[in-house]
C-alpha cells in the first residue's frame, strides 16, 4: 500500500509519517476527513478506469502506479517548467503521455498474454518510472517537487482544502456517471464479451484488438485525470510516491472491491483508504501498525478470492439474492400451505 504522509494545510505542507495525509494533531479533525475524502476521490478515479481492462478484458495490468505518475508529474511540469496551475492543461499533457504508454502495452498484450504479460507491465512500470526519475526538470531528482499549488480549472482556484475535496468529489461523481453510461451501452456489452468469449466476440466480426486498445487507453486517460488532483493536494511530487507497490495496491482495490462492477472499485477504495486511518486510534507504534495494515489487506484479499470470486460487491449482491430466493419460497410455502388447509378431505366433499 502506498504511504502517503502529506497534507496541505492553511501553513503548507507537513509531515506526519504515522498517519499518511493526516494533517498534525494541531489541526481540526475536520482537515483529517477531507484529506481522507480526497485520496478517496483519486483512488477511485484511477480504479474506475483500471476496471476497463482488469475487469472487462480480463487482463491483469500491474503499471497503473505510473499513469497516475504521468498525471502527477504532468501538473509539477506545468506548475514548475509553463508557470500554470491548469487542470486543463496538465490534463492534456498526462492525457497524452498516458495514452501513448498504454498503446504501448495494449500492442504487448496483443501478443503476449497471462503471466507473461503481468511480468512485462511490471517492467513497464519500472522502466517508466525510471525515466521520470532522471528527467530532473519534470521529477525534480531524487527531492522531487515541493511547493505545488492548488490546480485551477477555468479560471477558478480553490481557495481550501475544502474547496479541492468538493472539485474531487465533483470530477469523480462525473467520471462514475460517464462509466456507468459507457459500460451499459452495446460497446461496452461487448468489451465485457471480450473478457468472457473473446474468440465468439472475434469469430462474430468484431475487431477485438482495437477494443482492448481502447480499454487500455481508458485506463491511463483515468489514471492521467486523478494524478493532478493527487499532487495539488498534497503539494509535493516525488517519484518514491508511485511505487510498484501502488500499482499492486490499485490491482488489489479493484479484485477486492469486485472487477468488472461500477462499485467495485469504490469499495476497493474506501477499504484501503478507512483502513490505515482506522489503525491510527489504536495507538499501536508505527511498525506494528504498518504490519497489521498489510496483514488485514491480505487476509481481505485471500478472503474475497477464496469465497467471494466476483469480489465484496459481487458477493453482498449474491447473498442479497440468496435471501430474496428463500423469502420468496418461504411465502410460497405458506401460501400453499394456507390453501391446503381450507380444502376438505377428497372423501368428504359432497
Amino acid at each position: 500500500m502506498v504511504e502517503h504522509d502529506r497534507v496541505r494545510s492553511g501553513h503548507g505542507v507537513h509531515r506526519d509519517p504515522p498517519d499518511r495525509w493526516l494533517p498534525p494533531g494541531s489541526c481540526h479533525m475536520n482537515e483529517v476527513y477531507l484529506a481522507l475524502l480526497i485520496q478517496f476521490a483519486v483512488f477511485a478515479v484511477v480504479a474506475l478506469g483500471l476496471d476497463f481492462i482488469v475487469g472487462y478484458t480480463k487482463i491483469f495490468s500491474v503499471n497503473q502506479g505510473l499513469m497516475l505518475a504521468l498525471g502527477a508529474f504532468s501538473y509539477s511540469f506545468c506548475v514548475k517548467t509553463l508557470g500554470t496551475t491548469s487542470l486543463i492543461t496538465a490534463w492534456a499533457i498526462g492525457i497524452a503521455a498516458a495514452c501513448l504508454v498504454s498503446l504501448l502495452i495494449g500492442v504487448i498484450s496483443l501478443r503476449v498474454r497471462g503471466d507473461y504479460f503481468v511480468v512485462i507491465s511490471f517492467g513497464v512500470q519500472i522502466i517508466g518510472m525510471q525515466a521520470i526519475f532522471n528527467s530532473s526538470s519534470i521529477s525534480g531528482g531524487a527531492s522531487g517537487a515541493f511547493g505545488l499549488p492548488l490546480p485551477s480549472i477555468f479560471g477558478w482556484t480553490p481557495s481550501s482544502l475544502s474547496q479541492m475535496a468538493i472539485l474531487a468529489v465533483i470530477i469523480t461523481v462525473a467520471l462514475y456517471l460517464a462509466t456507468a453510461l459507457l459500460v451499459r451501452s452495446p460497446w461496452g456489452r461487448l468489451l465485457r464479451a471480450v473478457g468472457d468469449e473473446e474468440s465468439a466476440v472475434e469469430a462474430a466480426g468484431f475487431n477485438v484488438r482495437r477494443m482492448k486498445l481502447v480499454a487500455f487507453v481508458l485506463g491511463g486517460t483515468f489514471a492521467a485525470i486523478a494524478g493532478p488532483l493527487f499532487v495539488g493536494s498534497i503539494g509535493v511530487a516525488q517519484v518514491g510516491d508511485y511505487s510498484l507497490g501502488l500499482s499492486v495496491s490499485l490491482l488489489a482495490m479493484v479484485v477486492m472491491g469486485g472487477a468488472g462492477r461500477l462499485a467495485g472499485g469504490l469499495v476497493g477504495a474506501l477499504i484501503f483508504v478507512g483502513v490505515p486511518y482506522v489503525l491510527t486510534y489504536t495507538h499501536l507504534p508505527l511498525t506494528t501498525a504498518a504490519f497489521l495494515q498489510q496483514a488485514i489487506f491480505g487476509a481481505l484479499l485471500l478472503l474475497v478470492v477464496l469465497t467471494m470470486p466476483s469480489g465484496l460487491t459481487g458477493g453482498i449482491a449474491l447473498g442479497w439474492k440468496n435471501m430474496a430466493r428463500r423469502r420468496a419460497s418461504h411465502v410460497g410455502t405458506d401460501t400453499t400451505a394456507s390453501d391446503d388447509s381450507g380444502r376438505l378431505p377428497t372423501g368428504a366433499q359432497r
